[in-house]
């Protein structure tokens, strides 16, 4: 907002419109503000527009499931935003613009404090997928959760199952297209109060 201290005929200073009114040596001085549009961005600038860019084309399609793996712990934040600045901390590939990717083996599609398995894989049969996976030799109550990427505009499905942690072994009956398919896991309380992080399995 612009002031003038001794009336409309006197000095201006501060803002009005695209202008800057301001006193320099003595005189009363208006400039253009800049067009944001014809600065050239800084190499730094340029490198977290393209990770922002690259985690939500990443993310985009896992927002369903976002508001439901990251829930528990969005007490004052959406859980999309926990989820996007996990991901910017975690699974961009390469510190140089344009040189950056995103790491699906650092991806994380569920956030808790669930152990995971020590040892987790997926293989793809005629019928769907079959995962197995490793715990310690304690009881766990834990539920399995499986998430698949179905890639090429294919969409993504998950599910949320009532297979107990300890159970150790899962078929997942599910049609997939002829293309690879990215695969993660997962586990969820059986209160539905807390999760693990996601693993991911590899594209099979």
């Amino acid at each position: 907002m612009g002031k003038a201290k001794n009336g409309i005929n006197g000095t201006v200073t501060g803002k009005v419109g695209y202008n800057v009114f301001y006193m320099l040596n003595g005189e009363n001085i208006i400039r253009s503000l800049p067009d944001i549009g014809s600065i050239k961005p800084t190499p730094g600038r340029l490198r977290q527009r393209q990770r922002l860019s690259l985690v939500a084309s990443f993310l985009r399609p896992f927002r369903e499931l976002i508001r439901i793996t990251f829930a528990h712990v969005s007490k004052k934040r959406q859980p999309y935003h926990i989820a996007q600045s996990l991901n910017m901390k975690n699974c961009i590939k390469g510190d140089v613009y344009p040189d950056q990717e995103i790491d699906l083996a650092k991806t994380i599609l569920s956030t808790g404090s669930l152990e995971l398995p020590t040892v987790a894989s997926v293989k793809r049969t005629e019928t769907g997928l079959n995962f197995e996976w490793e715990i310690p030799a304690i009881y766990s109550s834990d539920n399995l959760a499986v998430i698949v990427n179905l890639n090429q505009s294919h969409g993504v499905e998950y599910q949320f199952t009532a297979i107990p942690k300890s159970n150790g072994i899962y078929h997942w009956d599910i049609d997939l297209p002829d293309n690879e398919v990215s695969v993660w896991m997962a586990f969820r309380s059986n209160d539905q109060q807390d999760m693990s992080n996601s693993i991911y399995l590899g594209d099979v």
